[in-house]
């Protein structure tokens, strides 16, 4: 264990005081800087009614943010995120428990019971979710009208296969109804060579 143990103890306690109050310098210097860089911002909407005082964007002027230490904070989360695999994780856990559980996993009360927590507590979650009839709705706008789905699916091969099954269902929609008239008209026909027949 003499490895653990500081060769030169005096050197090791003064270089540590160094890096303790360079720490201390920073953090002080740093909540300093944020503080006028918030006053800052602050009197530049003192103003405004039109915008909240924590909106996105409140704090930057053309490119340059004046605050820029939540964005750093926020691609700091998302670069240890990604180490991590968060998503597959959790993909991966209800796959399993939904192997586990069948049925019983996944209802649609505890869907409802989660959308009611996620728009009471998380409400800003909701626009990165599309309803299922707004999806529908969305689907029949596009293919009736002729618009480009770009607004509501990115991938566009889906949007061509959606729009080449409605013609395809169309399509076998009127052959349907040609081929009843004609049967309809066949069965005409034969009524009155076998009407002619009997009448002969």
């Amino acid at each position: 264990f003499t490895a653990f143990f500081r060769a030169r103890p005096a050197i090791a306690n003064v270089t540590l005081v160094i890096l303790e109050c360079w720490s201390l310098g920073l953090t002080v210097g740093t909540m300093a800087a944020r503080f006028f860089k918030l006053i800052m911002v602050t009197a530049f909407y003192i103003a405004r009614i039109d915008t909240p005082m924590l909106a996105q964007g409140v704090g930057n002027i053309g490119p340059v943010a004046l605050d820029s230490y939540p964005i750093q904070f926020r691609k700091d989360l998302v670069v240890h995120d990604a180490h991590r695999h968060p998503y597959m994780e959790r993909l991966g856990l209800m796959y399993m428990l939904k192997l586990r559980y069948g049925d019983e996993f996944a209802t649609n009360a505890g869907s409802a019971w989660r959308l009611i927590i996620v728009m009471s507590l998380m409400p800003w979650l909701r626009r990165y979710r599309l309803d299922e009839d707004e999806k529908e709705d969305s689907w029949e706008k596009a293919i009736e009208g002729g618009e480009t789905l770009a607004k509501v699916e990115d991938d566009e091969d889906i949007f061509k296969l959606r729009i080449e099954n409605e013609r395809l269902n169309r399509r076998v929609k009127d052959l349907e109804k040609k081929l009843r008239t004609t049967q309809g008209t066949e069965m005409d026909l034969l009524a009155s060579d076998s009407v002619e027949v009997a009448a002969s």
